[in-house]
């Protein structure tokens, strides 16, 4: 976790090296967005922790990306998003769609790139953004 942490231990990802000291918790791989960039030059450095039907992703936004920076001002450092992976990317789309949630980003996945992602602001709705992804379309 060495290569995440700052020592002034401001980062997300720092705190959470040192509960993984102190817990034994360390993360499954760690990468950063895009994934052509190095820590210097990176939009976001990520760790994945994986456990039996549950991920969790950390993010620690480095460049000013609005969405990201704009949730840690507004909520400060808390649960940002839940992932959803659907049957059918297209279905999800419209049952966001008909319930009046905006798309804040859309992209591809970094381990497989025919999987799309989708990030719906549903902040004001359930307390969180909601992510939806189709890896479940190609397997």
């Amino acid at each position: 976790m060495e290569a995440f942490c700052d020592e002034a231990g401001s980062s997300i990802l720092y705190a959470l090296a040192k509960n993984g000291v102190v817990h034994g918790l360390d993360p499954d791989r760690q990468t950063v967005y895009p994934t052509d960039a190095d820590e210097e030059t990176c939009a976001r450095k990520i760790a994945y922790y994986n456990f039996p039907e549950v991920e969790i992703e950390v993010i620690e936004p480095v460049r000013s990306i609005a969405p990201w920076h704009e949730f840690l001002e507004k909520h400060g450092g808390s649960i940002h998003h839940i992932q959803f992976n659907v049957d059918c990317l297209a279905k999800a789309v419209d049952v966001m769609n008909a319930n009046d949630c905006d798309i804040i980003e859309r992209g591809y996945s970094m381990t497989d790139p025919r999987v799309e992602f989708i990030f719906f602001d549903t902040v004001d709705k359930v307390g969180y953004v909601t992510e939806v992804v189709n890896f479940r379309e190609f397997t």
